[in-house]
C-alpha cells in the first residue's frame, strides 16, 4: 500500500497528539488506583 505524503503526515501527526493523551490517560489511572489504596 503506498502512502501519499499528505497521508504520512496526517498519520505522524494523529500519533503525536495521541500518545501523550494515551500516556496521560494511563499515568492518570494508575494515580486515581494507587489513591484509593491509600485511603483503605
Amino acid at each position: 500500500m503506498e502512502l501519499t505524503p499528505i497521508q504520512t503526515f496526517v498519520i505522524a501527526l494523529l500519533f503525536r497528539i495521541s500518545v501523550p493523551i494515551l500516556l496521560f490517560v494511563v499515568v492518570l489511572y494508575f494515580y486515581k488506583k494507587k489513591g484509593n489504596n491509600k485511603k483503605k
